[in-house]
């Protein structure tokens, strides 16, 4: 009958602790349900995300089918060039040394032209594959919060 009294008389404070105990889960569960909201936030910022690098990404291909275009013309008109020159030295020995000069001076400009369209592509590339790896990384992001959720 002791045991009996004593246990009914730790009863409050068991009680009391169990209370403690779901007011601190109850405080967890509005702070995972505080982050689950800031989830949804950024989830629905997401679609106008990757509409902005998709419109990137469609600049980026612009600009390299400019580029591409460019050097094209460019080379075209360096191999026209350099044909002119040809004949111009075939025709006028009397010119020779002139046009020596234009060839050594039109070669320069090739090797610069040529150095300079090749640092252009290079950065165009990087700029791509930043994009790329941009846009990656949402999609895994995106994927991640779908397999979350």
């Amino acid at each position: 009958m002791l045991a009996l009294a004593q246990t009914v008389s730790e009863l409050p404070q068991g009680l009391h602790n169990q209370q403690t105990q779901l007011a601190a889960i109850a405080e967890q569960f509005e702070a995972a349900n505080a982050r689950v909201a800031q989830w949804d936030d950024t989830v629905s910022e997401l679609p106008n995300f990757i509409e902005t690098q998709r419109e990137t990404i469609g600049v980026v291909r612009e600009q390299f089918s400019a580029a591409a275009k460019t050097q094209k013309f460019a080379t075209e008109s360096m191999d026209r060039f350099r044909e002119t020159v040809a004949t111009l030295s075939q025709s006028s020995t009397a010119s020779v040394d002139t046009l020596k000069q234009f060839q050594a001076a039109a070669a320069d400009r090739d090797e610069r032209l040529v150095g300079l369209i090749s640092d252009q592509n290079k950065k165009f590339s990087i700029l791509f594959g930043v994009a790329i790896a941009i846009a990656s990384c949402l999609s895994i992001a995106t994927l991640v919060v779908l397999f979350t959720r």
